[in-house]
This record gives C-alpha cells, structure tokens and sequence, in this order.
C-alpha cells in the first residue's frame, strides 16, 4: 500500500524448521492455457506483485481455473507451503461486532482484498518461498498473496 510503512505492515511466513522445502514438479499446460496464464502473470508484474526469483527453496505450481465467464483464473497451489507454517489459533474479528465497536468514530477503513487493490509487502527474506514456476521463469510475490489456493478445496471443472 502506498505511503504505509513496511515496519508497521509486513507480512512473515511463520514456516516450521524441521519442514523440508518443497519444489513442485512442473506441470504441463495447453499452448491456449499458457497464454492465458502468460497474460495474468504479465499484469502481477505491471503491479509489482510478483519478480523474478533466482534461487528459490520453495517452488509451487500455478493451477489454472476457469471462471464462469470462460476466462482463466491463475491460482497457485501453496498447499505444501502452507502444511509447513502452524495453524493461526485466532479466529477473524466478527464483522457486526467490529462496526459497532467503530460507532461514534469519524473514519472507518476496509481492505478491499477480493479486488486486490490493497496489497500488504510480503518481508524480504520471506519472499522467496511464495516462489511459482512458469514454463520459462520462477516468480515470487513481494505482497502478501490474497486468496491462496487450497489443492485439496478446489479442482479445475476442465480438468486443466
């Protein structure tokens, strides 16, 4: 997020040491799939959510998802990154009771995650193990990835 300093908000990967890195096997895609997918990488790039990782210890595969509407969806499969970080043991604020506590207040914020448009920076020395692969290139996000993909929660419905 602009003008939001990196100390107060920083996202750390809290893995377990004893978890053994895990590098996915690339999966093969149709030519139409990679240019669907080549099209959404390109736009996390312009927005500077993703680079160019050279030396990657963790590395996940993109799942490709189509949408209702026919296009493509890039998901990526952290599931193996995430069985490696420890369940998080507090529960989400309740909605209602976080508006009414926020009654009598001036201002009131959101973060608008489902459209993306605010991004918390991933921290620097954790970037690299939300790395992807693509055909020719590995990436890794430098903001913290909204709606990570569970493998076992979702399926593709072309089988893709």
């Amino acid at each position: 997020m602009p003008g939001l300093d990196p100390q107060v908000a920083m996202h750390r990967l809290n893995i377990n040491p004893n978890a053994n890195p895990v590098k996915q096997q690339q999966r093969r895609f149709r030519p139409e799939i990679i240019e669907a997918i080549q099209s959404e990488v390109k736009k996390l790039i312009d927005f500077d959510y993703i680079r160019v990782e050279q030396h990657p210890d963790w590395v996940t595969n993109i799942v490709p998802v189509t949408k209702k509407n026919g296009k493509i969806r890039v998901c990526i499969d952290f599931h193996d990154l995430n069985e490696a970080c420890p369940k998080d043991e507090f529960p989400l604020l309740i909605t209602d009771v976080m508006i009414d506590n926020m009654c009598g207040f001036e201002w009131m914020s959101f973060m608008d995650g489902i459209s993306r448009y605010n991004q918390i920076k991933m921290y620097p020395d954790d970037e690299k193990h939300t790395s992807f692969r693509m055909p020719l290139r590995v990436y890794c996000y430098t903001v913290m990835p909204l709606g990570m993909y569970d493998d076992e929660k979702h399926t593709s419905k072309d089988g893709i």
